[in-house]
């Protein structure tokens, strides 16, 4: 019995072509295996489907080192994510602007920052623990259980306060185990 054959893999489909439209002068050279596309500005338009893993975005007037080539700005890594700023490829790191929204899990290492807010909408008849609730000025029609109380938490200044009433406990426990 011959060995099973493998499966042919399905042919890449062929899209419409996209207009690529530069501004201002352009280089477009091959380096390695790789098309390099130096513009200050390129805009795809249309439909795209390319077979690959990075998206490399380089500018060298805008470099601070130039100990590494690659500039990998998103990469389909070997996990199925999308990762910013593969192999840390931009010693500046990454900085997004504006609001951010992630619906889902925020999963971090470490987070450094001078002040963290949370805020956390949740339905005025909800049954969650209520740290900190958005004040309704007079004049102003309680929320109805279907709309929604915005809870706003500083983190920051609620570790502090809590490292205080820890010493406080703390220092009131020992003065009661001196006590005979």
């Amino acid at each position: 019995m011959p060995p099973p054959r493998e499966p042919q893999k399905k042919p890449t489909p062929i899209l419409k072509p996209t207009p690529i439209v530069f501004e201002g002068p352009a280089d477009i050279r091959l380096e390695e295996n790789r098309v390099v596309v130096d513009a200050p500005i390129m805009a795809i338009i249309g439909t795209r489907k390319d077979i690959g893993t990075d998206l490399d975005i380089d500018n060298a007037g805008r470099r601070t080192e130039n100990e590494n080539p690659r500039r990998r700005a998103l990469v389909h890594d070997f996990d199925d994510k999308l990762t910013l700023n593969w192999g840390s490829d931009y010693p500046g790191g990454v900085k997004i602007l504006g609001t951010i929204d992630v619906p889902g899990t925020l999963d971090a290492d470490t987070i450094e920052t001078k002040k963290i807010v949370i805020t956390h909408r949740v339905n005025s008849g909800s049954t969650q623990p209520v740290l900190k609730k958005k004040e309704v000025k007079p004049g102003q029609s309680q929320p109805s259980q279907t709309e929604q109380t915005q809870v706003t938490l500083d983190v920051g200044e609620e570790v502090l306060q809590l490292k205080k009433k820890i010493a406080s406990l703390e220092a009131r426990i020992s003065e009661l185990e001196k006590i005979p």
